[in-house]
This record gives C-alpha cells, sequence and structure tokens, in this order.
C-alpha cells in the first residue's frame, strides 16, 4: 500500500477531502502542515504570553488531538485538512 500523499490541483501542498489519506498515512499529513500550521499560531499569540506559550507545543497538542478526531473528519470533510488542522491549533 503507498501511503504516500496525493498532489493537490488547489492551493500547492493543499489536499482536497476526494485525496484525504487514510488513518496509517496521519502522520504524514500532519508533518505537511506543521510548518505553516507554527507560523499561524505564532501571529495569533498574544504578545503577552508569548513568553510563556511556544507554538511548537500548541501545534503538538493540536496533533494529538487530531488523531483522535481524523476518522470523524474523514467521514464528514466539509474543511480542507489544513482548514481543519488550523481550527483545532487556534
Amino acid at each position: 500500500m503507498n501511503n504516500a500523499l496525493p498532489p493537490s490541483d488547489s492551493e500547492p501542498g493543499e489536499l482536497r477531502a476526494i485525496d484525504l489519506p487514510p488513518i496509517e498515512a496521519l502522520p504524514q499529513l500532519l508533518e505537511l502542515y506543521r510548518n505553516r500550521l507554527r507560523l499561524l499560531v505564532q501571529l495569533r499569540i498574544d504578545h503577552r504570553v508569548k513568553a510563556r506559550i511556544d507554538a511548537s507545543d500548541v501545534i503538538q497538542e493540536a496533533f494529538t488531538e487530531a488523531v483522535s478526531l481524523y476518522p470523524k473528519f474523514l467521514s464528514d470533510a466539509k474543511l480542507t485538512p489544513y482548514v481543519w488542522l488550523a481550527s483545532i491549533a487556534i
């Protein structure tokens, strides 16, 4: 079985709902968006708490939550994977 993520016609590196990988490929999917999500979180963290909260920690917790929510996401994927992960992270 090939767990490589398929290319997309939308934004570079973006997946469509029809392209979603099986649960076994979830780590690869998460890694695909890790840097982009970390930048998003860094921009969204309030400057008053930046010294106490690391964006990488927020992303790691979001990924942990995403693992448990992924089967539900697969059954009703209305968002792109990136938007879905971003909604968990922020």
